[in-house]
């Protein structure tokens, strides 16, 4: 696993701050990632990036 991606699943847990939770959501198609899961996309920098920018919107409040 990059250093890129192990910083995605630490930001998910923070997140959710619950393993089971962010998982269910990193598991889960979503339509802001062209309806692929974040798992899909977080093979490469740029999408973990995308991931990333919205992990930090759900973590501000803001609906998905």
């Amino acid at each position: 696993m990059k250093s890129y991606q192990c910083a995605t699943l630490r930001m998910a847990l923070v997140v959710f701050g619950d393993a089971r939770k962010a998982r269910s959501w990193m598991s889960r198609p979503q339509k802001s990632l062209g309806d692929k899961s974040a798992f899909e996309v977080m093979e490469t920098a740029e999408g973990c990036e995308l991931i990333q920018e919205l992990l930090a919107q759900i973590d501000s409040g803001f609906s998905l």
